[in-house]
């Protein structure tokens, strides 16, 4: 049966209109807000969100400030709080539609560093976490290039494409999808740089269930950074499973169907 779809506009902490979609299963054991990656949008999620649905959840996707159908400069914050407080006003608007559900936000990428960043500042507030491939200590190097540049209002290329699956028709519809920002502002990489040192800081405050999945082969976010955050949280209920030889976006991977019922049953376990 068709899941029942809705969309509509709600307003973060200062007015920015951030779209949402809603997808409703028949008899939701819970409901899961997902959370994209940077320069992305909601709608790279539609294979997550179909799966999660036949498994009996509620989905919510949202477009954080900047990106998809949302308000913002494109591709650009003025400081990491601003996609944390968004995320809140998401969340804010679930707790309402689903008062008596039990409720889980899967994040990705940069989205991922949002949804620990939020578990950080927001102790107790959900039922877990699952955490997919979290820009959080930049093991990497790449976010630290940026941080000396001058002008926050200039943009930088986005050259992530080739990087974000093994799948070549994933890289060539993230090519050619409109929706996808080609350049992003050097002062959202320098607020990412600024938000992974504060999640440094107060990673051990994080204590909420949370399951962290990392692509061993992951060119953009080192699953060192997974590492990290799990053994630094203060989460007595944690899980981290590194897959080998996939990229990034594991719920792109051919992985893709083994990961969403991986994402059911640890989900299944805590409702």
């Amino acid at each position: 049966m068709k899941p029942q779809e809705s969309d509509g506009y709600i307003n973060s902490k200062d007015k920015t209109k951030l779209y949402y979609k809603k997808s409703a299963a028949d008899n939701p054991k819970a409901s899961i807000i997902i959370i994209h990656g940077v320069c992305e949008h909601l709608g790279r999620y539609d294979y997550v969100a179909e799966k999660l649905i036949q498994y009996n959840y509620n989905v919510y996707r949202f477009d954080y400030r900047g990106h998809g159908k949302s308000e913002g400069k494109k591709a650009h914050i003025d400081n990491y709080n601003q996609v944390i407080e968004d995320t809140d006003a998401i969340l804010g608007f679930v707790k309402k539609e689903e008062p008596k559900g039990k409720l889980f936000i899967y994040g990705h990428s940069f989205g991922g560093f949002i949804a620990v960043a939020y578990g950080i500042k927001n102790r107790n507030s959900i039922d877990g976490y699952i955490v997919s491939a979290p820009t959080a200590s930049d093991e990497a190097g790449i976010l630290g290039l940026f941080e000396k540049r001058k002008d926050r209002n200039e943009y930088v290329t986005n050259n992530l494409a080739k990087f974000v699956c093994s799948d070549v028709q994933v890289v060539e519809n993230y090519q050619e999808d409109e929706m996808v920002h080609k350049e992003i502002s050097v002062a959202f990489v320098q607020e990412m740089v600024r938000g992974t040192k504060w999640m440094k800081k107060n990673i051990n405050k994080f204590d909420d269930p949370i399951f962290l999945i990392h692509g061993e082969n992951d060119q953009i976010v080192s699953y060192l950074d997974s590492e990290y955050i799990y053994e630094q949280i203060a989460s007595k209920d944690k899980k981290f499973t590194l897959y080998p030889a996939m990229y990034h976006e594991l719920h792109n991977e051919p992985i893709k169907e083994h990961l969403m019922k991986e994402f059911d049953n640890w989900i299944s376990q805590r409702v």
